[in-house]
């Protein structure tokens, strides 16, 4: 699964994505910065990417129906810290079992 993940996404977030396995693209190394929801998401349908943002406004199911893109990850997580987020995407997303720290 191919990931484009939004300017807002923490970037310790989008540095943990190769270790569950995703290929991944900041918005920025897309050059995407500042550009507007749909402009990022059309990136995302364009190049067969599931968009990962925190922008809330991309959850609403209809004004962006499933059928109009491959999957959108809202990350709204709270509290929102490194390890939950990380728990989060490994059991939801991933389908795996977070990793535990000793």
């Amino acid at each position: 699964m191919r990931w484009l993940a939004d300017e807002c996404v923490h970037r310790v977030t989008v540095e943990r994505l190769p270790e569950w396995g995703p290929e991944a693209e900041t918005a920025q190394e897309a050059g995407l910065t500042g550009q507007e929801g749909a402009v990022v998401l059309a990136h995302a349908v364009g190049t067969g990417q599931v968009l990962i943002t925190n922008d809330v406004h991309f959850s609403n199911i209809l004004v962006l129906p499933f059928s109009d893109h491959l999957g959108i990850v809202v990350l709204k997580i709270r509290p929102r810290t490194q390890q939950r987020v990380g728990d989060m995407l490994c059991s939801r997303v991933f389908w795996r079992e977070p990793a535990r720290r000793l």
